[in-house]
């Protein structure tokens, strides 16, 4: 299960980021809540690397449409 979850996360992820433009803003949304609920079940030390990877580029992201508004 534990991978599993990752796995939705890591795909999510990479969807957001190559999403384009109209898309972008949700499905980076969706990624950010699929990262909060795999962080909220696990501490994975194995993965905390890429985990920190996908929440800094996330959050990079989403700041863009944080100050368009």
């Amino acid at each position: 299960r534990k991978d599993a979850l990752f796995y939705r996360l890591d795909s999510a992820y990479k969807l957001a980021m190559n999403s384009v433009e109209v898309l972008k803003e949700e499905r980076l949304k969706i990624a950010e809540s699929y990262l909060a609920s795999y962080n909220a079940k696990y501490t994975d030390e194995e993965r905390a690397k890429d985990l920190e990877i996908i929440k800094t580029e996330l959050n990079e992201s989403l700041q863009q449409y944080n100050t368009k508004s």
